[in-house]
């Protein structure tokens, strides 16, 4: 786990499940927890980043966490645990303490589905059922908001899963025209099944296809490194603003 801060200063914002004025502490903490998409990288990874010292700042956790500070005047403090996936984090919620200590203590939680979702549909067959494999991941989703719920309540936090992620550009040709048309539409079956399960435990799904590659039939996005699936500098800017657009819940901010 890394920790990095930033300046601020304290503000009192209305809380949605009680409606009553609450303040916020001077340290606001965001937890980011998922895989490699949502952190900066590490030296002497080869061609994945385009810095042999990569940028952590341009990591979208901490863009958006000075989106926060700039907006509302608090100190963010960003904490990541790098998982394969967020359905990996299950026993961790459950076993690992200073992941379970984290989630306790975050104001603002991200969870991130990109690698799950990447995971299951890179592969898949062009006769595969997409939403049978939303339905499959979707077991594995509530077990883990059941773990993660155990540990923090929706009413009081701001929890984000990211439903249907930005495309991988090796679902297209070097045209940039989809290619992989099968693959997306089981990533979107995959989406579905976080916005759904999601859902069931007052969580808000967050989704970046429509912002990163348009609307259907798609088109690659500009906002990804060279290896075609994390996000560079404008892609972690354009994720904050998706997340901004979407809102503050249970917080009550004006944006």
């Amino acid at each position: 786990m890394r920790r990095r801060a930033a300046l601020g200063l304290a503000v009192v914002l209305a809380v949605g499940c009680s409606g009553e004025p609450a303040a916020l502490p001077a340290q606001l903490d965001l937890l980011y927890i998922g895989d490699s998409t949502g952190i900066c990288g590490f030296p002497g990874v080869g061609p994945l980043f385009d810095e042999e010292e990569p940028d952590c700042d341009h990591a979208y956790p901490v863009q958006l966490a000075r989106r926060i500070e700039a907006e509302f005047g608090v100190e963010v403090v960003v904490s990541d645990f790098s998982l394969k996936g967020v359905t990996s984090a299950t026993r961790q919620f459950r076993e690992l303490e200073p992941l379970r200590e984290a989630v306790r203590q975050a104001e603002i939680v991200l969870l991130s589905n990109s690698g799950d979702a990447h995971d299951a549909c890179r592969s898949v067959a062009t006769d595969a059922d997409g939403s049978a494999v939303g339905d499959g991941h979707r077991a594995e989703l509530e077990a883990m908001f059941e773990a993660l719920t155990a540990l923090t309540d929706p009413e009081d936090v701001m929890i984000r899963s990211f439903g249907t992620p930005w495309l991988a550009s090796f679902a297209f040709d070097e045209s940039g025209e989809l290619v992989d048309e099968q693959g997306v539409n089981c990533i979107r079956e995959v989406g579905r099944a976080v916005e759904e399960s999601a859902a069931g435990y007052g969580i808000t799904a967050v989704h970046f296809t429509t912002a990163f590659n348009g609307e259907p039939p798609y088109q690659s996005s500009d906002h990804l490194l060279r290896d075609g699936l994390h996000l560079n500098a404008d892609g972690a800017r354009l994720a904050v603003e998706v997340f901004h657009e979407v809102g503050y819940e249970p917080y009550d901010v004006d944006t």
